[in-house]
């Protein structure tokens, strides 16, 4: 997969306005995308959070791999599933 192709899936588009609601609060909110400094300011902060994800999985020695939507995982990759559902 090219560096170019993860990157635009994380842009935000030019699409007018939409509605976002938060999964948790049902809370929503209209952001208007056709501005460039929405925009702007989506990408960025999109960036800063990967960034400080990517630090604190390096800092806790915890290997990550990036896919992206419609794609499998990259060849030899490991799968672990865990869950601690019936833990107890």
């Amino acid at each position: 997969m090219s560096t170019t192709k993860r990157t635009n899936q994380r842009l935000l588009p030019n699409i007018g306005i939409i509605t976002l609601e938060d999964a948790e609060t049902g809370e929503q909110l209209e952001i208007n995308t056709a501005d460039r400094r929405t925009r702007s300011l989506f990408n960025e902060l999109v960036s800063g959070r990967e960034t400080e994800l990517s630090h604190t999985l390096r800092r806790n020695n915890i290997d990550a791999i990036t896919a992206a939507n419609g794609e499998g995982l990259p060849p030899g990759a490991p799968l672990v599933l865990s869950s601690n559902a019936n833990a107890g």
